[in-house]
């Protein structure tokens, strides 16, 4: 979801108008990879002692062979691992708990990536070859773009790993994920047994997986074990000949580890030392998290002894029940999930707190249900409750907030407070949460600054000075009749200078159009003169309820009653204050909604079509269902699609261009002919954002990159030709601004122009010398009989005028690369008869210049078959949007 989660409207309990949220909790890690063992090392840290919680991950030693693994990790003379496969993560918890997790390198992964045309080889996403070592005995590898374990063809070839941990560490739950397209077969089956032996004739545990079996899908789990060590054998049979593969394969073991004493990190420098066998790599990374305990001065209700508090009981932390955050107990709150609020309360004498300015409280949630919020609320005698909203997760959190504005002269009544989500009533699943650590303290807030702006945008003069709102020198055209070429951005909560600066280099770059997120109304009246200026258009999306916003809240009732209560009454008093801007291209209602939503916006069109006929309405959709009953329900004459196909990992979406490209292609194809069915036009939001690899350790991930990878300039201007070429008419990317160096979007942090910003801005060059023409074409999906390409690796798509601007006899040929990376030659054949051949971007006849085309990384081109005649209308036409 694109857009910041808004503040919910609070019907069902008074409280003060302020609702804060916490700061980024406080958090410490430590991490060094070693590539030479034994070693000594410290640990800093500035807090109060605390167990932490260990991560060790497996590294081998590929320049020896054998090549040698991870093996005998000892920390401070505690022996944490045996044997750990390659890049498989450890986890030891402080709770007694702990998990392991590998990813057996059986996977598609992507091809070779591409910088500046040139191929650089990535190694792909894990140890590409750990198959070759990893397992006891040799396994068969198989796959194009993808390596797969082969366990059974011709005959069966089983797969044997061992996972061996030291006698204090148990392993409890084992599980084996995978994918097998073979499973659905008849007569194929494939056994997961456990042994305790390197001969495999001590069985521990067995499960088949196959058509007809109990369990007929992976993942298998083994539970109730208590073994340190495991053989596990991955082995399949089936009809000879018939190949059975698994890729995804990974992993996975809950481990007690209760009697291995992980040493704590006292407060300041702790030093540790690591050491391995002697058979080992020697290599070995570590890490080592935990969350900053409050400091004792700090703490005012540390939940010990005597409860002051109702409708809580105190628990004593234990390995079993949950460690409490600090000290020895915490308070435990347990209610039902009934759709009522609940609230935990304790009375105060008139208590002066005005020496502190800020509140702070651990909480976890154990069991959840659907909550409006959870809050901590401070009750002055003569104020309501005024609340702060703690956000818990599963693991203890201490969450920060200032309550400097708070009236807290004579504090009457603290409480923490779940406000229910309405309609949500299932009262025999109660939940569960815990509280810990109430602290106030008073801190000294920094120096207020506005944002800094680069120097390069801060002095910035604009030549562009004169702000013509509602000119009418410019005509406003029909939404359907206009090509959007731009960005997706928060231009709302931007200064006046950076918007000038921008939008100045928008028009640079032949852009025209910015999607709004998370939009204010206030910024919208103070933003839109300064796009006017510059012939910027918007498609204004509200950041909230208030702002125009269709909350996609949990029930039907919940979001009937904040459409009605808020967002219609806001839209009445508001949109007849722009609906005669030039500036305003249209209403986006909400985003990325369920099927179920799209049915309920039909008073909200209706609205808005009322208030402001020449700024239609519209939805950005990532659900093509949604759109579907949108399009059937509301016919809004516009639809806008995001669609991401460049990813890191295989599991999250394609990974190397052979895969994106003809996702993409689908994606904005069902869309277009949804659209087109409908009498609606498309507009797709492609993927210019990115960010660097990312590698979490905790489970399930175990290590296993993810994230989206950034689009080389090829690519960028590959999505805009494709997503012509499919029929779309519009075509503004996601999104502008890099928030920091991990990531990237069409300018990096700062405002730093890139090569994506560069090809972007001659993508939309060339779209604009036909765009007009393109919002009056429709595809006609008759191009074998029309047109060819000689290279798959170049579309050649058949359109005609729409039938609201005439049939007449001239037919078009949008062509487009497939290849971002490499330059592509191709013959052109087009079954013309008389008619010529005109390249309406170049403005010029190409008739006997079909063959060798050569088209750039991700280019395309616009070609009429037609007329002379034709050919002069078309530019007269284009040159009259002009």
């Amino acid at each position: 979801m694109k857009r910041h989660a808004s503040l919910m409207a609070m019907a069902t309990v008074a409280i003060a108008m302020r609702l804060w949220s916490p700061n980024p909790v406080e958090a410490g890690e430590w991490s060094q990879t070693f590539d030479r063992l034994p070693a000594e090392f410290t640990i800093e840290n500035p807090g109060p002692a605390v167990a932490p919680t260990y991560y060790v991950v497996g590294l081998p030693d590929r320049s020896v062979d054998p090549v040698r693994k991870s093996h005998g990790l000892t920390w401070n003379g505690v022996r944490l691992a045996e044997e750990l496969l390659s890049e498989s993560v450890l986890i030891l918890r402080p709770n007694g708990t702990g998990n392991w997790g590998y990813h057996t390198g059986f996977d598609i992964f992507r091809e070779p990536q591409f910088k500046n045309g040139r191929r650089v080889d990535p190694r792909t996403l894990v140890e590409y070859d750990k198959w070759r070592f990893d397992p006891l005995n040799p396994v068969s590898r198989v796959g194009g773009d993808m390596n797969q374990l082969r366990l059974h063809h011709l005959e069966p070839t089983p797969a044997v790993y061992r996972i061996a941990f030291p006698p204090t560490i148990r392993i409890r739950k084992f599980r084996v994920g995978s994918n097998c397209d073979a499973l659905g077969r008849e007569h194929v089956r494939i056994q997961v047994r456990l042994f305790s032996d390197v001969e495999r004739k001590m069985l521990i545990a067995e499960q088949v997986v196959g058509h007809g079996e109990p369990t007929h899908q992976f993942p298998t789990e083994f539970a109730g074990l208590d073994h340190n060590s495991v053989f596990l054998e991955l082995s399949a049979e089936g009809p000879r000949g018939t190949p059975v593969d698994l890729y995804w394969t990974r992993f996975e073991a809950d481990l007690d580890t209760s009697q291995v004493e992980l040493p704590l990190l006292n407060t300041g420098e702790n030093r540790f030392q690591l050491s391995d066998d002697a058979d080992s790599s020697h290599q070995v990374r570590v890490q080592v998290s935990w969350e900053d305990r409050p400091s004792p001065d700090r703490l005012w209700d540390d939940f010990e002894g005597e409860s002051q508090w109702s409708g809580c009981k105190k628990i004593v932390g234990t390995r079993d029940v949950g460690l409490p955050f600090t000290g020895r107990e915490f308070a435990r709150a347990i209610f039902p999930a009934n759709g009522q609020d609940f609230g935990l309360n304790r009375d105060l004498p008139n208590l002066d707190l005005r020496k502190h300015n800020r509140v702070g409280i651990a909480i976890r949630a154990i069991r959840t249900a659907p909550m409006r919020a959870v809050l901590l609320g401070i009750k002055n005698h003569d104020t309501h409750y005024q609340y702060v909203r703690p956000n818990p997760g599963s693991d203890w959190s201490f969450q920060t907030f200032d309550i400097g504005e708070f009236r807290r002269d004579r504090v009457v009544a603290l409480n923490i407070y779940w406000l229910a989500q309405p309609g949500f009533n299932r009262p025999d699943e109660p939940c569960v949460y815990d509280v810990d650590s109430l602290c106030f303290w008073h801190e000294d807030k920094p120096a207020a600054q506005a944002p800094s702006l680069p120097e390069h945008v801060a002095r910035y003069v604009s030549p562009n000075t004169a702000a013509i709102p509602g000119s009418p020198s410019r005509k406003t055209p029909p939404i359907q009749e206009w090509f959007p070429m731009g960005v997706y951005d928060g231009i709302c909560g931007r200064t006046d200078q950076e918007c000038v600066w921008l939008f100045d280099q928008m028009k640079r770059l032949h852009m025209n159009a910015v999607y709004v997120s998370n939009g204010t109304l206030d910024g919208l009246e103070r933003v839109l003169p300064l796009a006017e200026a510059r012939g910027i258009r918007l498609i204004y999306q509200g950041g909230g309820e208030s702002s125009l916003y269709a909350e996609k809240l949990a029930t039907t009732e919940a979001r009937r009653q904040s459409l009605v209560g808020v967002t219609l009454p806001a839209a009445e008093k508001t949109i007849p204050q722009f609906a005669d801007r030039w500036g305003l291209a249209a209403w986006s209602l909400t985003e990325e909604i369920d099927a179920e939503m799209s049915l309920e916006l039909k008073e909200y069109y209706a609205l808005v079509r009322r208030l402001a006929p020449s700024q239609p309405p519209t939805v950005l959709h990532n659900s093509l269902e949604a759109a579907v009953a949108d399009l059937q329900t509301n016919r809004p004459l516009v639809v806008t699609h995001d669609f991401y196909p460049y990813f890191w990992s295989p599991q999250s979406g394609p990974s190397n261009p052979g895969r994106s490209i003809p996702y993409f292609r689908g994606r904005v194809s069902s869309y277009y002919r949804a659209c087109r069915e409908h009498g609606a036009s498309l507009w797709m939001m492609p993927q210019a954002w990115g960010t660097t690899e990312s590698a979490s350790l905790e489970a399930p991930n175990y290590g296993y990159r993810s994230g989206m990878r950034t689009p080389e300039p090829g690519e960028i201007k590959l999505q805009g030709w494709v997503a012509v070429a499919e029929g779309a008419t519009g075509v503004m990317f996601y999104t502008t601004l890099a928030g920091n160096d991990q990531e990237r979007q069409l300018w990096d942090a700062g405002w730093t122009e890139t090569d994506n910003t560069r090809v972007a801005g001659e993508l939309f060059e060339q779209l604009s010398r036909v765009a007009p023409l393109l919002c009056r074409l429709e595809r006609d999906y008759r191009e074998s009989d029309f047109v060819s390409s000689s290279t798959t690796n170049v579309l050649a798509h058949s359109f005609t005028s729409r039938a609201e601007y005439g049939a007449g006899t001239a037919r078009y040929v949008v062509i487009a690369s497939l290849d971002g990376f490499q330059p592509q030659t191709l013959d052109l054949k087009i079954h013309h008869g008389t008619h010529r051949v005109y390249d309406l971007g170049a403005r010029r006849d190409v008739t006997d210049g079909l063959k060798a085309i050569e088209l750039a990384p991700g280019e395309g081109k616009v070609l009429l078959v037609g007329t002379p005649a034709d050919f002069d209308a078309d530019c007269r036409l284009i040159d009259s949007e002009h």
